[in-house]
């Protein structure tokens, strides 16, 4: 602590009032005591945590509790002291904590707290109501919002197709399909991480739509819009929130008539969910322009319940009206969160410790969400091969399926890096991590042959077990099962994890693969509700599962090589699992064009939560019948790859299917693999580089636009567009006519280019595509410099023509550059050799630079390499081929300047000493 605050507190506590309250914590510097309920903890400049509780004489205070918890979500803070400033105003009633990013006032008599910039005094949250209900074992905190055009991102993955959820009612519960980071992010730069881990209610909602039943599967009723503009409308499926129904809810429409006698009768579909799976029982929707004093008339149709008396709710939210956002916990009684700004959250003079730590010093959204994962972890770089592309099917059913299929692969010189056995590997064994010998004779073998022929492989496996295998029967002896939970392990218990990982080493890690496929990490059926676990109750951390789970291999695998990049795939998800290696698929999808649309808005939101890795279904899990001969599914197929390259996992899967293209014809294998697959490995080198920021920067890759242009409100909500890194703004096609409008943002500086024509476009304009050909999805590139990799690698590695080639496009417009990052691909070393080279673009005098390489050279360094340098214009340096340069050069580590002009006449190419 500052001499300066040991100062002001001996002045401070001459006042009587504060004998007690207002004091720094003895034991902890950084600890603030508002009030025997309420204390605050400065974690950096831009991190505040608040700690309430209902202490009794026998109990905690605050302060105590708070330093008592353990988290399963914070990871340890560097222990040292923060600059910070104490106040007490206002007739000893106010106390203010002064930081050199934020100033946070709390009310020593009510405990109320309000967050301010230290800057311009500007309110950025302010705490309402913080209810603690020891009764019902159920904690609520509301905050008022300070700016009516705020939006709120994040919380997780959710299935309603919607950005901004500021007044959104959304139940923060694991399901297939809904993942769950209790991470909000607001427009207004700020964030609050919830650390809690009970189910939780988002916005719970107030205003229900009594609904009656017609005797059929429909339910009608009527409201009057008591304000214009949109709404958000829950449903319900059990009768209100956190209700249990027995059975998933039915497909479902919920839309809106106006009332007859009015002339501008119309019908407004709020919510549609036919065709889709494994929804939640709790379903939000936003609809958009409802007009003040309507009365509407509401019909639910199609939702089938198996229990008759059970009547669904409907409810609903206007967004104009609504500016708080409120929280509400389960099973749990106290709140425990942190508010987080963005800035530089560390300061050190010891260059490796400067390293590891967050380098940007942003003021914008990513500087919160590097200070988010200074709380939580780090996502580490992954090996070079998990970038590529996946082959992934349910299942394959022998190991000569297998076999064939990834040689068939190399024939048909379709790319692909990893390849997987997803569940019954076990066949009549049971299930668990063992391998049936009648039909994966040596699966030791089968992966050696793969690793030969440069693919990687990763298997399924649950955190549940067959009564009849030893796994079950080694860790329920030991009381490592959840009762009556479906065998799922207690994952919450350090025993558990242990021998779980053993059992997984023993079967896969052993014998060579690469990753594992953590399935069902809700886990599914939500079975540890109203459990007891080894922490307590199931229902206390029951959105913690897959959090456990994950850490249970990655800890596993670090203990056995502290340098191991470790990967896993997993089905549900929670705040903090990035530092586990963990990657979210979003579940077991249908494949239709509403899924495709609501998979883009999933993709975004979730990694706006502040985790940057995600991966999907690509094709949906659930196949028509007819998928390989039916063209609407094949349109569908192909736009959802086009999608998928841009999204951090590139990965196809499929129920009941056989995913691999050559099933759905040569026709559309050329398509698919032309405009999707091969440029995945084009854009390799980019990607690599960018996630390689990830770990350094705490840079996010699929990135929601509202982190690039915080400025431009119409950004906020749009739900199916996203940069991918610096150059790429994504729109993908989700509808079967192929056509959709995209908004290109404001630019602060530079430009827009169309990636196919080269052709330069207004920013700040929403343009019409009409019947976009099946070659390619809209993508467009802002002034920057784009790094391609040599066309037709068929795995990460490939080496054509002897040399590392690469194709440098620069979009002119600004000043820009791009840091090509280079290693084995495979070392997670923090100290293993690494290079970089950066291009940096002059625009006024059209010189591209391209730097030295700096660093140390590793095993495969291309130590000269030909770069051909184009700049893109109309018809020059377009689409996926490679370009014809305007210059090459060969490079072997020296500095180069190249001038860059739009004309055919060659360009020189300077050496520079």
């Amino acid at each position: 602590m500052a001499f300066l605050l040991k100062k002001c507190f001996l002045v401070i506590l001459l006042a009587p009032l504060l004998l007690v309250w207002g004091s720094v914590n003895d034991d902890n510097d950084n600890v603030v005591e508002v009030n025997p309920h309420v204390a605050l903890e400065v974690i950096s400049p831009g991190i505040i945590r608040v700690f309430r509780n209902n202490n009794t004489a026998s109990s905690p205070t605050a302060s105590q509790a708070l330093q008592q918890r353990q988290s399963l979500v914070v990871v340890d803070q560097p222990k040292k002291k923060i600059d910070f400033h104490v106040d007490v105003i206002d007739d000893n009633t106010t106390l203010l904590v002064t930081t050199d990013l934020l100033v946070v006032q709390a009310s020593i008599l009510s405990g109320k707290i309000e967050f301010r910039k230290r800057k311009d005094r500007t309110v950025l949250l302010a705490e309402d109501v913080a209810t603690l209900d020891s009764k019902q074992n159920t904690v609520r905190q509301d905050f008022w919002l300070s700016s009516p055009t705020e939006a709120l991102y994040g919380g997780g993955q959710f299935v309603n197709g919607a950005l901004n959820y500021r007044s959104a009612p959304i139940q923060w519960v694991q399901t297939n399909t809904q993942a769950v980071v209790p991470f909000l992010l607001s427009s207004r730069q700020y964030g609050i991480l919830w650390d809690l881990y009970g189910e939780t209610m988002m916005n719970p909602p107030q205003h229900q739509i009594q609904m009656t039943n017609d005797g059929t599967n429909n339910y009608t009723g009527s409201f009057v819009s008591p304000a214009e503009g949109d709404y958000w409308f829950y449903i319900e499926a059990c009768a209100g929130p956190y209700q249990k129904c027995q059975t998933r809810p039915a497909p479902v429409q919920l839309s809106l008539w106006t009332i007859n006698d009015n002339p501008r009768k119309k019908r407004t579909i709020v919510c549609e969910h036919f065709d889709l799976y494994n929804l939640p029982h709790s379903i939000s929707c936003r609809v958009r322009g409802l007009i003040q004093d309507q009365q509407y008339h509401v019909v639910l149709q199609d939702l089938a319940v198996s229990d008759k008396n059970i009547m669904p709710a409907v409810y609903y939210t206007a967004v104009n009206t609504h500016n708080k956002l409120s929280l509400e916990t389960q099973a749990t009684n106290f709140i425990d969160y942190y508010f987080v700004a963005n800035g530089n959250h560390h300061s050190s003079n010891n260059s490796e410790e400067k390293k590891q730590s967050i380098t940007t010093t942003t003021t914008t959204l990513d500087g919160v969400i590097a200070n988010y994962r200074q709380l939580t972890g780090t996502a580490k770089l992954y090996s070079r091969w998990v970038y590529g592309f996946w082959q992934c099917k349910e299942h394959y059913k022998t190991q000569q399926e297998l076999l064939d299929a990834a040689t068939k692969f190399r024939q048909l010189r379709i790319p692909v890096d990893a390849i997987v056995q997803d569940w019954r590997y076990w066949g009549d064994l049971g299930w668990g991590p063992h391998w049936d010998p009648r039909i994966y004779p040596d699966p030791q073998a089968m992966i050696q042959q793969l690793h030969n022929n440069s693919m990687h492989f990763m298997v399924s496996v649950w955190s549940r077990f067959d009564t009849n295998t030893k796994f079950y029967k080694t860790m329920n002896a030991s009381g490592l099962i959840i009762e009556n939970a479906n065998q799922y392990m207690d994952a919450w218990n350090p025993l558990a994890r242990n021998l779980f990982f053993q059992f997984s080493n023993q079967a896969h890690f052993s014998i060579g693969a690469d990753a594992l496929w953590l399935d069902a990490t809700e886990p599914e059926g939500s079975l540890q509700r109203h459990k007891q676990i080894h922490l307590g109750t199931g229902d206390e951390y029951a959105n913690t599962y897959s959090l456990m789970v994950s850490k249970s291999i990655h800890d596993g695998l670090l203990a056995q090589d502290p340098h191991r990049r470790v990967f896993s795939l997993t089905r549900s998800s929670f705040a903090g699992q990035q530092r586990y290696g963990a990657t979210l698929w979003s579940g077991d999808t249908s494949s239709t064009w509403d899924s495709l649309r609501r998979q883009i808005a999933m993709s975004i939101n979730y990694q706006l939560s502040g985790i940057p890795y995600w991966s999907m279904d690509t094709g949906g899990f659930f196949r028509p019948p007819n998928q390989y001969t039916d063209p609407d599914y094949h349109h569908l197929l192909t736009r959802w790859f086009q999608f998928a390259v841009f999204t951090p996992v590139f990965r196809v899967h499929g129920s009941h299917s056989n995913t691999e293209l050559w099933n759905y014809g040569k026709e559309l294998q050329d398509v698919i693999v032309h405009t999707a697959i091969r440029f995945r490995y084009r854009l390799l080198e980019y990607i690599y580089s960018g996630f390689d920021r990830v770990e350094r920067e705490h840079y996010t890759m699929q990135r929601g636009l509202v982190l690039d242009f915080w400025y431009d409100d119409t950004v906020q909500s749009i739900p199916d567009q996203f940069m991918f890194g610096d150059s790429f703004l994504v729109a993908p096609i989700y509808t079967p006519d192929s056509s959709r409008t995209v908004y290109l943002p404001k630019l602060m500086k530079g430009t827009w280019r169309c990636f196919w024509s080269g052709k330069e476009l207004k920013d700040a304009q929403t343009i019409h595509i009409a019947n976009m050909t099946r070659n390619g999805i809209p993508l467009f590139v802002r002034s920057s410099i784009l790094v391609l990799g040599p066309d037709g690698r068929q795995h990460v590695n490939d080496i054509l023509d002897g040399e590392q080639s690469l194709e440098v496009r620069v979009y002119a417009g600004t000043d820009s550059q791009f840091v090509l990052f280079e290693d084995d691909g495979i070392s997670g070393d923090p100290y293993r050799p690494t290079t970089t080279i950066t291009f940096r673009w002059h625009d006024d005098s059209s010189i591209l630079t391209i730097g030295k390489r700096n660093g140390t050279p590793f095993p495969g360094m291309a130590k000269t390499r030909t770069i051909h340098v184009v700049l893109v214009r109309p018809g020059v340096g377009v689409g996926i081929d490679p370009s014809r340069p305007d210059v090459s050069l060969a490079y072997n580590g020296t500095s180069f300047k190249v001038k860059l002009q739009p004309t055919k006449e060659p360009l020189l190419a300077l050496e520079l000493s």
